[in-house]
């Protein structure tokens, strides 16, 4: 795989950077178009795993009101299959299912808020310097 090819590619998709002081929902992670260093560069999905909300200042003590947070569906990683859509457009199932489990990382964060509510996210998480290096050495 050329890496310029593969830059161009990642430039049309997008991709993002850890950022550790910065806060958003995407707690953790900066939308960026320049790559400068494959290594820092990440594709990434987030989704609400479940949670607990309900809590409120107005508790009296005497009954607990927090209720389940639903676990959204896990979203599909359209980012990661648009790019591998250009730069292996004939890939197997077989060999994308070899490709996922050497470069797919899954993580978990929780925002904890005020009066014991919470919210926990599950993130699928690539790192576009070890996809390169794994889709040459697996001669994608």
């Amino acid at each position: 795989m050329n890496r310029y090819i593969f830059e161009q590619a990642i430039k049309e998709v997008g991709c993002y950077n850890k950022v550790e002081k910065e806060y958003s929902r995407y707690n953790g992670w900066k939308y960026n178009k320049n790559i400068k260093n494959l290594d820092e560069c990440y594709l990434y999905i987030e989704w609400i795993s479940g949670g607990l909300s309900g809590g409120s200042c107005w508790d009296t003590g005497e009954e607990d009101n927090h209720y389940s947070i639903s676990a959204e569906s896990e979203p599909e990683f359209k980012s990661l299959d648009n790019l591998l859509i250009k730069i292996c457009p004939n890939i197997t199932f077989l060999q994308y299912k070899n490709l996922m489990s050497k470069v797919l990382e899954i993580s978990e964060r929780s925002e904890y808020e005020y009066y014991g509510n919470y919210t926990d996210y599950t993130i699928k998480i690539v790192n576009l310097g070890k996809l390169y290096k794994v889709i040459n050495e697996m001669g994608l």
